[in-house]
């Protein structure tokens, strides 16, 4: 009796390969705008970047720039068709930083030699402050305050600063001039002849608003004037006046912001 004999024969079966990336991204946070470079490994035929921002880009590389703060994420399709999973999605994120937003506003912008001026702070999205005052001075205080002691004209800079390096300056002039001197003469002669015939007040240049009043010696108003450029010509309704004492008052806003008040005497010579 015979026997059927069989061999056993052994068949390997190759699978499909898996398609697979993975991405590598220099840099992944900073501040706009912020350029980043992105590098694709894997074993695919095509690569799509989705890059967060409705932004497309295909390539084993890629370059874009983010123009606006926030956190994007970004997806690398790797694709193979004859791939067993025919496709695969990485991910990775970049954080593009808020700037801080310098901002200031002073109490003046002329002022008199060693006066102190005020700092009003507007900045947002910052966690410290440098100022420079134009000087050679600075403070780091958030609301400083800072007597200026140097003529000439000035720049005042505010950096604001923020955890992200993500800085920002603003900056605004202020003119800083000899102290002012203004008054009223004692006396005064309207007599023609082209030599202190006009009662002004000195330092008008330098006057921004004024009221310059006189009176004579029975309290009536003779002359007013709001204009520093005027001056009075020791007439009182169209009459020249004799020779006697007048009383006056002033008021005066200077160019730099301070307020000054005065009264006396003025005497009209004849």
């Amino acid at each position: 009796m015979c026997r059927a004999r069989f061999r056993r024969e052994t068949f390997t079966i190759a699978a499909p390969p898996i398609v697979s990336g993975d991405i590598v991204l220099l840099p992944d946070s900073g501040c706009p705008p912020l350029d980043v470079s992105l590098q694709a490994t894997g074993n695919g035929t095509a690569y799509t970047w989705l890059m967060g921002d409705s932004t497309t880009i295909s390539g084993t590389t890629a370059v874009h720039s983010y123009t606006q703060s926030g956190i994007y994420t970004i997806q690398l399709i790797v694709s193979d068709p004859n791939t067993c999973n025919l496709a695969d999605t990485t991910t990775t994120s970049v954080s593009v930083f808020e700037y801080a937003d310098a901002l200031f506003e002073m109490s003046t912008n002329i002022i008199e030699l060693n006066d102190t001026v005020s700092f009003d702070n507007l900045s947002t999205n910052a966690d410290s402050y440098l100022w420079n005052f134009g000087d050679g001075t600075s403070d780091t205080l958030f609301e400083p305050q800072h007597q200026f002691a140097q003529l000439g004209m000035l720049q005042v800079c505010l950096d604001a600063i923020n955890t992200q390096q993500c800085n920002d300056q603003y900056c605004l002039p202020i003119q800083v001039i000899p102290v002012i001197n203004i008054g009223v003469p004692t006396a005064f002669s309207p007599n023609g002849d082209n030599l202190n015939d006009i009662l002004y007040v000195e330092g008008r240049a330098n006057i921004s608003l004024m009221t310059f009043r006189i009176f004579n010696r029975w309290g009536e108003l003779v002359f007013e004037t709001n204009d520093p450029q005027q001056g009075w010509d020791g007439t009182y309704r169209q009459s020249a006046q004799d020779m006697d004492a007048f009383a006056y008052t002033l008021v005066a806003q200077l160019v730099s912001g301070r307020q000054v008040t005065a009264q006396g005497n003025i005497t009209l010579v004849r």
